[in-house]
């Protein structure tokens, strides 16, 4: 399975199980007051643009902020490898 669609899947159980999503629901009727009008599905997938958004955010600065510039580890070289090793177990 590709290491995307394993994220996303992640980012979809995070928004059903965390207690986050009452409180991204209570701040953006809090500035949007028609968002309690809007049906399930456009709110699952406000909150998972969402949650898609802080985990770039979150990416970015730990993967290349942090692991790259600060502590000189090559993650993302490390992160290809395993991709195509696995690839190449499972294909």
């Amino acid at each position: 399975m590709p290491l995307s669609l394993v994220l996303i899947l992640e980012l979809l159980l995070f928004i059903k199980v965390l207690p986050i999503t009452e409180f991204v629901d209570e701040k953006i009727v809090k500035y949007y007051p028609k968002y309690k009008k809007f049906n399930i599905w456009k709110k699952r997938l406000i909150l998972f643009a969402f949650f898609i958004l802080i985990f770039v955010i979150l990416k970015f600065i730990i993967v290349n902020i942090i692991m790259i510039r600060i502590l000189n580890i090559p993650i993302e070289e490390q992160i290809y490898e395993f991709i195509n090793e696995y690839l190449k177990v499972v294909g």
